[in-house]
């Protein structure tokens, strides 16, 4: 995905971004690509754009669990917090 950029368009993606289906297993390897490549992302600066590549990303229960959630900017942080309770590593 390009987004332009003054005088040039930038790639946005540098390796493929997987899909998480919900399987909790592998939800720290996941989130920690997630952060990389989409929420410390300069390129895409708006909380709902953020949202919205989050929830293209997701398939299945995870995919399910954001249904109905809009897309935008005060909606990103509850999107994440609703991943991270149920899908996210237990606490000790």
């Amino acid at each position: 995905m390009n987004y332009d950029m003054p005088g040039r368009a930038v790639e946005v993606w540098k390796y493929k971004f997987k899909t998480y289906d919900g399987n909790p297993k592998l939800w720290r390897e996941w989130s920690e690509d997630l952060r990389v490549a989409i929420l410390e992302n300069p390129l895409i600066p708006c909380a709902k754009d953020k949202l919205m590549h989050v929830k293209n990303y997701l398939t299945g229960a995870a995919r399910d669990a954001l249904a109905g959630l809009v897309a935008c900017d005060d909606n990103l942080e509850p999107g994440l917090r609703i991943l991270r309770e149920w899908f996210g590593d237990p606490v000790s």
